[in-house]
């Protein structure tokens, strides 16, 4: 499947990895085809820039990243929707996905674009690093004032713009999530003003265990329509609540940035049970009462939101500009590039 809108991000975030560990800046100037087209072959820097471009573009009511199909986590699908047993939730066609948002993608955008900011910095572009910062200050204000959830951050909005992963959500509801709580920090989200200190608490106080770091606390006890292949899984195994090793090191990376290196290989976790108490089926979502429950894909009882959605149109205007050249647009033919300039200006997308 495609469509996920954190993929691009990482292209910059590599490539600043690599730059880091070889020195190597003529990696910069490679000659690299879009979508494997001869012909279209452009720098690798230009590529890092549409990247960025990308996300801009895809800007939901919050002013945050949209989601896409998923993010990272692939199992976190709010605009699939699927009631077919067996169908793939990566492939599945999706409804329009123009209000979901990603708190992660927008931790992970704050990073980027500090990384690129650097990299621009260091190539002596000063006024695409300027650039590139701002925008990156513009999304971790974003990040704090609609993806803080109090104790720690969101993990997303839904279809209906409800949130996801909230203390408001109900308790076989995961109301905590990992991702967030790693990447924003990484991105300096919250590092001067507590929240950051206060996510990682949480993480250590609701999702640490004996065997590492929970991607979400409680587990899902029921599939959700709304929120897809996470909640299809029994509690505990998978991406409902299992342990994976690529997003524990984000939260040890985490510590070290609000200086707590002690706690960044050093997490023995607190007794709990990971496993929620068992709750009726008319348990509440963080958006509405459960409505006629139609079968999940892997034949359990699900839960839909029946909450209608919000007016994208109706979102906070954006003080800048729209009048973005479009990033990279493909066809089974041809291959259109609009040309790059250095001020970025985000799009929200309308309906």
């Amino acid at each position: 499947g495609g469509d996920f809108h954190d993929d691009p991000l990482w292209l910059v975030l590599s490539t600043a990895a690599y730059l880091k560990e070889t020195g190597d800046a003529t990696i910069l100037d490679e000659l690299v085809p879009y979508d494997n087209q001869p012909g279209s072959e452009q720098p690798l820097d230009e590529h890092l820039q549409r990247a960025l471009h990308y996300t801009l573009h895809r800007l939901g009511p919050h002013g945050l990243p949209l989601i896409g199909r998923a993010d990272w986590n692939d199992c976190l699908n709010l605009n699939t929707f699927s009631e077919e047993p067996g169908e793939s939730f990566q492939t599945h066609t999706t409804r329009d996905g123009v209000v979901a948002e990603s708190v992660l993608i927008g931790g992970m955008f704050v990073l980027a674009a500090q990384e690129l900011a650097d990299i621009s910095r260091r190539r002596g572009l000063e006024a695409q690093a300027q650039a590139y910062q701002a925008a990156a200050e513009r999304m971790q204000a974003t990040v704090l004032e609609h993806g803080w959830d109090g104790e720690w951050f969101l993990r997303a909005y839904d279809f209906f713009g409800g949130k996801v992963g909230s203390k408001d959500c109900p308790d076989d509801e995961a109301q905590i999530l990992i991702e967030p709580q790693g990447y924003c920090i990484m991105g300096g989200i919250g590092v001067e003003t507590g929240e950051a200190r206060k996510a990682l608490d949480s993480v250590k106080e609701r999702l640490d265990t004996d065997h590492g770091i929970v991607l979400n606390n409680p587990p899902y006890a029921d599939y959700h329509l709304r929120l897809g292949e996470i909640s299809s899984y029994p509690p505990g195994y998978k991406e409902n609540a299992g342990i994976f090793c690529h997003n524990n090191p984000w939260v040890m990376i985490a510590e070290t940035v609000i200086r707590r290196p002690e706690r960044a290989f050093n997490r023995p976790a607190p007794a709990r049970t990971m496993i929620p108490r068992q709750t009726s089926f008319t348990a509440q979502s963080c958006s509405a009462r459960t409505r006629n429950a139609p079968r999940s894909p892997s034949g359990g009882r699900s839960v839909e939101n029946s909450r209608s959605r919000p007016s994208v149109a109706n979102a906070r205007s954006s003080p800048l500009s729209t009048d973005v050249p479009s990033d990279t647009q493909f066809s089974s033919h041809s291959l259109r590039l609009a040309p790059l300039g250095h001020e970025l200006k985000p799009r929200r997308t309308q309906t």
